[in-house]
């Protein structure tokens, strides 16, 4: 129900926003590259960079171990953008990449996709944004996840105090998703404006959270998020590095 229900949403806003053409991405996946040279200190670094080359709108789930952390250098002749994506994927072991809804790419662990303990695969009963800007409805969903993942000291019914600016690049979205995953709704979020990619970094240890959730960690320096914190994420728009 979910993924009809979001793609018939996507589909009614591709008519005024030609980025969310459902068979945009396939075009882009497609499109020949005479010769691809890249060279970046990690995997998920790797990503980014190709995501943003060819304007891809991605989805990353990691886990900050060893492996994905070693530097990416490869030279490709002759080949098509989803090639160079499955080269990235195939070469990093454990992983696996879709083409979720045909309107985006997911980048996963095969062993964390469907964890029960990975909080992407929560489900919100219903997440409705009317004319907001992208990040108030981010952190209106992240206020929903910290009351499963981290609801230790937290008052129930209660919010969150504090401010937040929006700065250029974001814009006002509108949409409505039902009994939808975590997943689901920062896939709405990032089509619906111009943060173009979401990424979700797990420990590399594997530890949980004591609602029995995968911490995450910082990124780019690894450094585990507080538990009152989790879970932690990303929107990005393409160019943009992460934290």
């Amino acid at each position: 129900m979910t993924s009809i229900l979001l793609t018939l949403l996507l589909c009614r806003a591709s008519a005024a926003d030609p980025r969310q053409d459902v068979g945009q991405l396939e075009r882009r996946l497609q499109a020949p590259v005479r010769e691809y040279d890249l060279s970046e200190a990690s995997f998920v670094e790797a990503l980014i960079r190709v995501a943003n080359d060819f304007h891809l709108p991605m989805g990353i789930e990691w886990a900050r171990e060893p492996t994905s952390l070693k530097n990416v250098n490869l030279s490709l002749r002759k080949t098509t953008v989803q090639q160079i994506v499955e080269y990235l994927v195939k070469n990093q072991s454990g992983y696996d990449f879709s083409l979720e809804k045909g309107v985006i790419v997911h980048v996963f662990p095969r062993g964390l996709v469907q964890d029960r303990k990975n909080f992407l695969n929560l489900r919100v009963e219903k997440f409705e944004v009317r004319n907001d800007f992208v990040r108030f409805a981010d952190r209106r969903l992240r206020e929903l996840a910290s009351r499963v993942v981290s609801p230790r000291g937290r008052t129930p019914g209660a919010g969150e105090g504090g401010s937040m600016a929006t700065g250029m690049g974001d814009r006002r979205v509108t949409f409505e998703l039902h009994n939808a995953t975590y997943r689901d709704v920062l896939d709405a979020l990032s089509l619906a404006g111009d943060f173009n990619l979401w990424m979700v970094t797990f420990s590399a240890d594997g530890s949980v959270t004591p609602t029995g959730f995968r911490r995450t960690v910082s990124p780019r320096a690894g450094t585990i998020v507080p538990d009152s914190e989790q879970p932690f994420w990303e929107l990005l728009m393409w160019g943009q590095k992460p934290y």
